[in-house]
């Protein structure tokens, strides 16, 4: 609670109209140089404000990233770093008695977030990858770690699920997150599963439920299938999205584009699926 207190306080203060403005001089705590760190505009300057975090606090996991992403590699040669600093961070966490203490909560907790961090920017590499079994393996490690999930990587477990038409897998995460059934992110995923399986019928029943909840589903239907950037322009422009709107289905596409880049056959199905059915002539 103190910790916490502090934070605030030093977050508020540095707030406060005529406050004075971080800088080297009056930087204290490993916040304070990660945020300088982030104002800096050359790379050397960055780094020296990284190092001076470090010096603060050697084993601040979101110190040990954002230096290891300054080397600009491949995504595959991140992956015995972050590795290493997951070990790091995860011996660290059981040294002070709060790994298995904060089971459930890691996100809650202010000691807990930089490790879940690290593990989503890990789960990001293995599925850029394209490492999937390993990636549905850490996406169920954060869940674990962090059961209410206020990171979203239920909606990225269901896509890998659907990546691998793991059906059970799909249906036990509906089980143990319910009330997610109508929302884009579990609905599309479960009727592309189905349209994979030759059932498309089951399919067009779960798209006619996304229509009923979705304002705009049929253009967004429509530029999906011609191939149109029309919602990632969305995407980009709002950087937000809201709920039961298009925006929504352009996150979809964005976040989970390991699974939607292949399913322009899908696409072009659901509109034929779902557009106007015309009776032929005599």
């Amino acid at each position: 609670m103190e910790s916490l207190f502090e934070e605030f306080q030093q977050q508020y203060n540095a707030g406060l109209s005529g406050g004075a403005a971080l800088s080297r001089e009056n930087a204290r705590t490993v916040y304070d140089w990660l945020e300088l760190s982030k104002n800096q505009r050359t790379k050397k300057a960055e780094r020296e404000c990284l190092e001076k975090a470090k010096e603060v606090a050697p084993k601040n996991l979101d110190v040990l990233t954002r230096l290891m992403l300054l080397e600009n590699k491949k995504d595959w040669e991140y992956l015995p770093e972050i590795r290493e600093i997951l070990a790091i961070g995860k011996e660290d966490l059981m040294e002070r008695k709060l790994y298995r203490e904060s089971m459930g909560d890691f996100y809650m907790i202010l000691e807990t977030r930089p490790y879940m961090r690290a593990m989503h920017l890990y789960l990001e590499f293995l599925i850029h990858c394209h490492m999937i079994q390993q990636a549905i393996t850490v996406a169920k490690e954060i869940l674990k770690l962090n059961r209410n999930d206020n990171m979203g990587v239920r909606h990225t477990l269901m896509a890998l699920y659907v990546y691998t038409e793991d059906e059970m897998g799909t249906q036990r995460l509906l089980r143990n997150f319910k009330g997610e059934e109508y929302g884009c992110f579990y609905s599309m995923p479960q009727a592309l599963l189905k349209f994979r399986q030759g059932r498309w019928d089951e399919a067009k029943t779960i798209l006619e439920t996304v229509k009923k909840h979705y304002n705009g589903f049929m253009s967004f239907l429509r530029d999906a299938a011609a191939g149109r950037d029309a919602f990632y322009e969305e995407y980009f422009d709002e950087g937000y999205y809201q709920p039961f709107t298009r925006s929504e289905l352009a996150t979809m596409l964005m976040d989970h584009n390991f699974l939607w880049d292949t399913a322009q056959d899908f696409f072009q199905w659901a509109k034929k699926a779902m557009g106007p059915q015309h009776r032929k002539k005599a």
